[in-house]
């Protein structure tokens, strides 16, 4: 099961008429997977607004969903919060040790 939060990419998965490249890749994804007898279902979820990184990651989604372009830059995570964040995870796993 894919979960998303991307309500475009999902409409876009089912909308034949639209062949982004992003679009195309997860169609021949899901062909693969479907020749090895795998069964693909998409989920839609609510987004968790105020998640740190679910705007960027929303921001990509809707990009490569919508737009036929080779790289895509969205707004980037601060260091500072990658390192904070890095540091608590390490910290919650020492202390469950």
């Amino acid at each position: 099961m894919v979960n998303t939060d991307s309500k475009v990419t999902l409409d876009a998965l089912q909308n034949r008429n639209k062949h982004y490249i992003l679009i195309e890749n997860i169609r021949k994804e899901i062909k693969r997977l479907e020749d090895l007898q795998w069964t693909v279902f998409f989920n839609w979820v609510k987004a968790h607004v105020g998640i740190q990184g679910n705007e960027m990651a929303h921001c990509l989604a809707k990009k490569a969903a919508t737009e036929d372009i080779g790289e895509i830059i969205c707004d980037k995570i601060p260091r500072e919060t990658i390192i904070t964040e890095g540091k608590e995870k390490e910290l919650a796993k020492w202390q469950e040790q």
